[in-house]
């Protein structure tokens, strides 16, 4: 139809010889492509065959090795139960230790609480102290620095001390030895006042027309020996009295035993008297002048009758 509607005869042949020539390359083309086709659908054909093959051959294997691990799972299995019976006996012994192990623990962690809590609360007192502490060390240094300074001038004092001590020493012995000597002096000084204090009553006696024992005064007992016990405003008290053959009137010669036998006075016995004690007036050594108090009848004097 184109060809006819064409008009132009020429043109239309050319065309259409064209398009066949056209077609059987084409068709050549798409013979060649099925070619092509059928080389991959056979090569895919074999290595499908092939690896078919050698899937099963493995899948076999695979299997025979699946069961073979399946023998041995149980195998296992069964040793595993044994074990877990053997096991489970000793389950129990190791569950309480655990118990028990935890109990440890629980006190162990309770006891280091306290112990830390302790500690934190020493810990804190020691810090609170720390400035107390460094207060006082710093006291300490400055009385230690005085104690040294303290002691260097003992030292130095203790030093002049021995010095001056062995001087003091010296001159306690010649003390001694000076005060022995006025003892001696003061003793033998005694002994001859009383001698002349006796020589001086005795002159005085003398002088007033005789002895006193021939004034008609009862004597005083042979060997009397009596004690003063007490003396007072001129009254002296001594022991003893009337058992001993003491009387009214009779007069008696006081001496001191220490200092080798001082002459104190005379004791004139007055009424009152009894048994046990007697009391009496003392009378003064002539020579005595002024009494002190050391020449003043005291407790110990002895009594003694006159010569």
């Amino acid at each position: 139809p184109e060809f006819l509607d064409n008009g132009t005869p020429g043109a239309h042949a050319t065309q259409l010889a064209k398009r066949i020539f056209a077609m059987t390359a084409f068709g050549k083309m798409l013979v060649i492509f099925v070619f092509l086709l059928a080389l991959v659908w056979s090569s895919f054909t074999v290595f499908t065959f092939v690896t078919r093959t050698n899937w099963r051959g493995s899948s076999d294997r695979n299997a025979k090795l699946a069961e073979d691990n399946y023998k041995g799972a149980n195998e296992i299995k069964k040793q595993e139960l044994t074990t877990t019976d053997d096991n489970r006996s000793g389950y129990a012994a190791v569950a309480a230790e655990n118990d028990r192990l935890k109990e440890e623990l629980k006190n162990a962690l309770s006891i280091n609480k306290n112990l830390t809590k302790s500690y934190e609360d020493k810990l804190a007192a020691d810090r609170k102290n720390d400035a107390t502490i460094t207060a006082k060390d710093a006291t300490i240094k400055t009385l230690q620095d005085a104690a040294d300074l303290n002691d260097k001038e003992l030292t130095k004092v203790k030093v002049d001390l021995d010095v001056q001590t062995r001087v003091a020493k010296d001159s306690e012995v010649k003390m001694l030895d000076a005060k022995r000597e006025a003892e001696a002096f003061k003793q033998q000084s005694e002994r001859l006042t009383t001698r002349i204090q006796e020589l001086a009553d005795k002159y005085t006696d003398l002088l007033q027309g005789g002895s006193k024992s021939l004034t008609g005064n009862p004597p005083a007992p042979e060997n009397f020996r009596g004690t003063v016990r007490a003396y007072k405003d001129g009254f002296v008290e001594i022991t003893p009295g009337l058992n001993a053959g003491l009387r009214p009137g009779t007069i008696l010669k006081i001496q001191r035993i220490e200092g080798g036998g001082k002459f104190v006075g005379y004791l004139t016995i007055g009424s009152d008297i009894n048994p046990d004690k007697a009391v009496g007036t003392w009378n003064k050594p002539a020579g005595l002048l002024k009494p002190a108090a050391a020449d003043f009848p005291k407790v110990g004097d002895e009594v003694v009758p006159t010569k």
